[in-house]
């Protein structure tokens, strides 16, 4: 069982002590327990073993003893009576639990949990074919991650890693494959857990043996209460791994939920869902937001008014989740009515008008709004079967070598990606050839050297120069290939890096140059990368 610990009571007035005249034990249980509050008895005390062995007369002098010597007392918050069965027809070894929760208010909580595992987990041989497809699949999904992380690691250098992988699009994408792989390896890590378990716990089983002189001499009688508890501890680690393996795979098809909506991100049509959700995504943040604080109104005015009648509303997260489900639909008007019809009523009402009439259907209209916009955008877009069609036209062309397989013209092209890059960045820094004669190439930025916020640099023109002077780069856009530079003289003017071929800076005296990953060299080249 639980014990409290005795804590001080607290009293009004000093004199009402002495009318108490008792000690507190505080209130551990105010409320029925959840399914995880009763799977663990925190630090249990007064162990008693009953053991099935012993004649049904020695057992009730048993329980007579506890009842005289106080076993239950005011300190009991909680009793937990535990069987273990093992049933040969299903090879199925089971932990179950009475559990008994006390409540200072004087109710008693019951509620039972039973718990298995098998005691052989592959009892036909095909479930090793279905566990080895599971693990094959995660260790393809990780060596195709740790592949594109070697390709960019050459490409742009382990420094720029971060930058490359998590950003746009891949950032979701690659988030997505990361988390099914852990969920995978999740997966995997606690069914061997088990498995040894189970061969550790069906050990243990096999150590239990009975001998008559047990209830004669206290030492077989001690050694068979060794090999018991030896077998019970075993099987609560058991079962403990197991449930929380089950969660585990229960939550796993959420996480591949997630990759297929992935996937079909490469079909147009098939990613209307994907584009409907990162469409309407910054109106739904704000929508939800709005949503969230009409919600959680409603969940503390059903609290505070349905709290002390009824146990859906008694605590602040079981009244969410009851607002939840009456704006599903599903409510108890016979249990709200309790606090009084009109209240119940206007509860009622407030939270349905406000929560599913009005803001769900806002929530509706957000999403055709953007579904619409998505729809017409893709209207032209091939269908899923021909699709379909022209991948297996390739995968025939391929079998009869009239086509090259994608996956060699990826490798080229990331390969042909890397030496691009030197040459552009080479000629990038090596060209001879500028306007006036007189500029370093590797100082003219856009050209020999990237653009980068807080860069001092001057213009290129003298006259320019002897005017406004030394400044500092405040905003660079790449796209236009433009920058903001913010003089010591106090202008603020724009200048060309490389748009229409015009490089309009250069470094300040004193300045290092950065090299230049931009994939346009000095000569307007424009180099095929595998991500276009």
């Amino acid at each position: 069982q639980e014990v409290s610990a005795e804590e001080s009571c607290s009293f009004p007035r000093e004199e009402m002590a002495e009318f108490f005249n008792s000690s507190c034990y505080g209130d551990a249980y105010p409320r029925d327990p959840d399914f995880r509050e009763a799977r663990t008895t925190q630090a249990p005390e007064r162990v008693q073993w009953f053991m099935s062995k012993f004649d049904l007369a020695a057992l009730q002098e048993q329980l007579d003893t506890m009842e005289m010597t106080g076993w239950i007392d005011r300190r009991t918050q909680k009793i937990e009576v535990a069987m273990p069965i093992y049933n040969a027809e299903f090879g199925l070894h089971s932990l179950i639990t009475l559990n008994f929760f006390f409540s200072r208010g004087g109710r008693i909580w019951k509620l039972h949990v039973p718990l298995s595992a098998y005691a052989e987990w592959y009892t036909y041989s095909y479930y090793l074919v279905w566990d080895g497809i599971f693990v094959a699949c995660v260790a393809r999904l990780f060596y195709s991650e740790v592949t594109e992380i070697i390709w960019i690691v050459k490409d742009v250098g382990f420094t720029n890693l971060w930058e490359r992988y998590f950003q746009g699009n891949a950032l979701l994408s690659n988030v997505v494959d990361w988390v099914t792989i852990a969920g995978g390896v999740c997966v995997v890590a606690l069914a061997i857990f088990s498995f040894t378990g189970t061969a550790d716990l069906n050990y243990r089983a096999n150590m239990i043996t009975w001998n008559d002189n047990a209830t004669v001499y206290a030492e077989d009688y001690n050694r068979y209460c060794g090999e018991v508890e030896s077998y019970i501890a075993q099987l609560e680690m058991v079962v403990d791994y197991i449930n929380s393996l089950s969660h585990c795979i229960a939550a796993y098809p959420f996480v591949l939920l997630l990759l297929v909506l992935k996937t079909f991100g490469a079909q147009a049509k098939l990613a209307q869902v994907n584009n409907t959700m990162a469409h309407s995504a910054v109106d739904l943040f704000h929508f939800m937001i709005i949503y969230l604080s009409v919600a959680s109104g409603s969940a503390l005015s059903g609290m505070l008014l349905f709290g002390e009648k009824i146990e859906e509303f008694s605590s602040f997260p079981r009244s969410s989740n009851a607002v939840f489900r009456c704006i599903m639909g599903d409510f108890d008007w016979d249990d709200l009515r309790q606090v009084g019809n009109v209240e119940g009523f206007i509860w009622l009402a407030c939270t349905i008008v406000c929560c599913n009439l009005l803001l769900m259907n806002m929530l509706i209209s957000i999403t055709i709004d953007s579904y619409t916009f998505v729809h017409k955008r893709s209207a032209n877009a091939h269908n899923l079967w021909v699709e379909v069609a022209l991948v297996v036209k390739r995968a025939f062309g391929t079998y009869k070598k009239q086509l090259l397989p994608l996956t060699v013209i990826e490798k080229v092209l990331r390969t042909n990606e890397i030496e691009s890059q030197a040459r552009c960045n080479k000629l990038a820094t090596d060209f001879t050839f500028f306007e006036d004669g007189e500029d370093d190439p590797r100082s003219i930025v856009g050209r020999g050297t990237k653009a980068v916020v807080g860069m001092k640099v001057l213009p290129r023109d003298h006259d320019i120069e002897s005017f406004v002077g030394v400044g500092i780069i405040r905003q660079v856009d790449e796209e236009r290939q433009v920058c903001e530079v913010q003089h010591f003289s106090g202008r603020t003017m724009n200048y060309d890096i490389g748009f229409n071929l015009q490089y309009t800076l250069k470094l300040a005296p004193g300045v290092e140059a950065v090299p230049n990953d931009s994939i346009h060299n000095t000569q307007g080249w424009f180099v095929l990368t595998p991500d276009r």
